[in-house]
């Protein structure tokens, strides 16, 4: 019988792999790497309309495996709260909360369908760091290039809202 755990396990584990592997953050690792990255992720299943970060309580970044998830902006409950980004599987959110020293934001996140999310948060890339630096270096060399990329895209959009009122 143990054939059959030890089999679940493993494919569990190379699809995870797989996942983390297809993302930029994790994308420079070697496979050793990779594995030190999957001991400490974590999986969890959402159901539609269930919340997965309020705003200021975002602690790390979320890789969506299956279903869709609407981030929002604004005091939850009220009518100035706009969807900002509508992701899907393979999308990534909250990366930002890796490096920021607190969450002073109205950002949230919320399931629009049933989710599968891999989560990656502050205190795994802390340790991370300190047990194993050439890894983490990488991590956080990578997760600046994606922070660099977000901040330019931000500012095309704003740039493009401003020419907009313009005319």
């Amino acid at each position: 019988m143990d054939f059959l755990w030890s089999n679940f396990f493993n494919k569990e584990e190379k699809k995870q792999q797989e996942i983390l592997q297809s993302n930029p953050l994790f994308s420079s690792l070697s496979a050793k790497e990779l594995k030190q990255v999957i001991q400490m992720v974590y999986k969890r299943s959402f159901v539609a309309g269930e919340l997965i970060f309020q705003p200021d309580r975002g602690i790390g970044m979320y890789i969506i495996v299956t279903g869709e998830v609407h981030i929002l902006y604004g005091k939850l409950g009220s009518s100035n709260t706009n969807i900002i980004s509508r992701l899907k599987a393979g999308d990534f959110f909250g990366e930002a909360a890796l490096v920021r020293e607190q969450d002073h934001s109205l950002i949230s996140a919320q399931a629009v369908t049933d989710c599968v999310l891999i989560g990656f948060f502050k205190p795994n890339l802390l340790t991370i760091i300190e047990k194993h630096p050439s890894t983490g270096a990488k991590i956080l060399m990578q997760l600046g290039t994606m922070l660099e990329k977000r901040l330019q895209k931000a500012g095309e959009k704003l740039a493009e809202f401003n020419d907009t009122m313009e005319n």
